[in-house]
């Protein structure tokens, strides 16, 4: 199995036409100017302990969720 499979929609969702149709890039102030001025959201390096960190590829982290008290990523929504 592919790692991401395991977030697949399965199930009674699954059955009922469920599908994520909405993804957000949230972003702090300066971020979010930045992304407003360059017009675009630009992938960036992962500097965490995961195998992107290893793989130096270049990402850009977007989210279905919405967050009930706000998001650690920021204040600022696209």
């Amino acid at each position: 199995m592919k790692e991401w499979e395991k977030y697949k929609i399965k199930g009674e969702l699954a059955k009922a036409g469920a599908e994520l149709d909405t993804v957000r890039h949230i972003a702090h102030v300066p971020t979010a100017r930045r992304i407003i001025e360059d017009q675009k959201v630009k992938a960036g390096l992962v500097y965490d302990e995961s195998r992107l960190n290893k793989s130096r590829i270049s990402v850009t982290w977007v989210s279905a969720n919405t967050w009930a008290f706000g998001s650690i990523y920021g204040t600022v929504e696209f």
